[in-house]
């Protein structure tokens, strides 16, 4: 994910972003780095470091406030992912973008369900899809393999 926003570094917007689930914080110094105000959400918080708030992305009651929206290998876990993504395109300001890593879909995954803290898995396909039926436009979709060696999807949209 670090090599991707490298690589996009001049595209994204400068201003305030929200992570969510981001555990200990792993994307804060790249991000507040790059001149970004960095905030997190996360599930059963309890820590205190760089400003890391306990909660869901479900559950975000703010409007027009943010310029990204960050998740890298959490979206996954959402167990209302529509409720999430409309509650991220509410939050975001006028062509802000909403960025999700997830990991791509696998056979142990589907079909051996040997993966029992991923709610979904979802296939390039979905996710634009998603991301077309909250309201994104601009979406541009990404494979990788750069999270700890599994293939991931990068899902990028702008919120008109």
């Amino acid at each position: 994910m670090t090599k991707w926003l490298e690589e996009n570094r001049d595209s994204l917007p400068k201003g305030k972003v929200l992570e969510f689930g981001c555990g200990g914080g792993c994307f804060h110094d790249w991000f507040t780095s790059n001149g970004m105000e960095w905030e997190c959400i996360t599930k059963d918080y309890t820590g205190t470091e760089f400003g890391i708030s306990s909660g869901l992305i479900e559950d975000i009651t703010s409007e027009n406030e943010y310029n990204i929206i960050f998740s890298c290998h959490s979206f996954e876990h959402c167990e209302q992912p529509i409720r999430a993504l409309r509650k991220i395109y509410k939050s975001l300001i006028p062509n802000g973008i909403v960025i999700i890593a997830t990991p791509l879909p696998v056979y142990d995954q589907i079909l051996k369900g040997s993966d029992d803290d991923h709610i979904f898995v979802l296939n390039e396909w979905q996710m634009e899809k998603l991301l077309q039926y909250t309201g994104f436009k601009e979406i541009k979709i990404y494979k990788t393999g750069d999270h700890n060696r599994r293939d991931s999807i990068i899902s990028v949209g702008v919120k008109l």
